[in-house]
C-alpha cells in the first residue's frame, strides 16, 4: 500500500525476479530508527504509522534492496 506522497510505479502485469524489499520487525520502530540513522544507514521513509495498525520505516540496504522496519501497534 503507497503512503501519502506515494505512488506505485511497477507494472503489476509484468513478471518481475528478485527482491523489492524484505521486513523485519523490531520492538520500537522510532528506536531502530535514530540506532540506524547514527550509524549513517540511509532512510528512504521517515517512522509514519499505516491504516493497518503498523508503524512503519524504510531504509536502503545492500544491492539497493529496500528494508521496511515495522512494528506492530
Amino acid at each position: 500500500m503507497a503512503g501519502e506522497n506515494e505512488a506505485v510505479s511497477a507494472d503489476a502485469q509484468l513478471p518481475v525476479y528478485g527482491y523489492h524489499h524484505i521486513s523485519v520487525e523490531v520492538d520500537d520502530v522510532d528506536a531502530a530508527y535514530r540506532e540506524l540513522t547514527n550509524k549513517d544507514i540511509e532512510f528512504v521513509a521517515t517512522p509514519r504509522n499505516t491504516p493497518h495498525n503498523l508503524r512503519v520505516a524504510f531504509c536502503k540496504g545492500p544491492d539497493d534492496i529496500v528494508i521496511e522496519v515495522m512494528q506492530q501497534l
